[in-house]
């Protein structure tokens, strides 16, 4: 734990079957990792030949035990970051197809309308031409345009 300047308060917590008082800024976190303490002091006593270990082996394999435990968080700190860095850059792909994907729907629907407004167009000239209707420019096509089919001399 660490002491600083800041108001620290007296906590009294139960660590080992013995009161302790401390000090901390949060006595919220101070019971809890009296807590944890206990939970791996009750673990070690389960350990076969605990009982006949000193004091100082007593003390050794719990703070080993500790350790060991504070290391697998580590290692299992690093494999989450990497994780997370890996799903990042697997998002920025994801964003990157979407925005791709964007793109190309935004440019169909533009030719979506052009399509659409061109088809209306021939409707119209359909029906027009339908029903016997003239157009201003017909009398002046050139006859260039018109394809003529020749049958084939014998």
């Amino acid at each position: 734990m660490k002491m600083n300047d800041t108001k620290n308060e007296i906590t009294d917590v139960l660590i080992n079957g013995k009161v302790y008082s401390l000090s901390g800024a949060d006595s919220a976190y101070i019971q809890k990792v009296a807590a944890f303490l206990n939970r791996k002091t009750a673990e070690i006593k389960t350990t076969s030949g605990y009982n006949h270990l000193s004091d100082e082996y007593r003390s050794l394999l719990l703070e080993l035990n500790i350790c060991d435990e504070y290391f697998k968080a580590l290692n299992d700190m690093s494999d989450m970051r990497e994780r997370m860095e890996e799903m990042e850059r697997e998002l920025y792909s994801v964003k990157h197809d979407i925005v791709g994907t964007r793109m190309k729907l935004e440019a169909a629907l533009k030719q979506q309308e052009v399509l659409e407004k061109r088809s209306e167009e021939w409707k119209q000239r359909y029906e027009e031409l339908r029903s016997g209707e003239t157009f201003p420019d017909e009398d002046e096509e050139s006859t260039e345009d018109i394809i003529t089919i020749k049958p084939k001399a014998q």
